[in-house]
């Protein structure tokens, strides 16, 4: 994880953080789990179907989707710990890059 910070003014501190693609594997694994859970997919009961399967069946992009809600939390905090910030309020988050096999960013 690589995290580049930015002063703005108002005491407001602007991260760009960068995760490696190889880094969000277990993040995957997880979305998919997640997600065969609602989906049928013959030959699996309901969370058992592994990741290859539900992104052929669903899309990588739909993975990546839903992996990114486990990554941000994740990601934020462990950035916030690492810089030594102190925060007040909700953060705004952007997705800047979700592209399959690319770092997430």
């Amino acid at each position: 994880m690589k995290v580049e910070v930015s002063k703005q003014p108002k005491s407001i501190v602007e991260l760009t953080i960068t995760i490696p693609y190889g880094d969000i594997e277990r993040d995957l694994k997880k979305a998919a789990k997640d997600l065969s859970e609602g989906t049928n997919v013959a030959g699996f009961r309901p969370g058992k179907a592994p990741l290859e399967v539900i992104q052929k069946k669903l899309g990588e992009a739909k993975v990546l989707e839903a992996a990114v809600q486990h990554i941000v939390p994740r990601t934020l905090a462990e950035a916030i710990d690492k810089e030594e910030l102190e925060y007040v309020g909700r953060p705004d988050i952007v997705v800047k890059q979700l592209v399959p096999e690319q770092d997430v960013i």
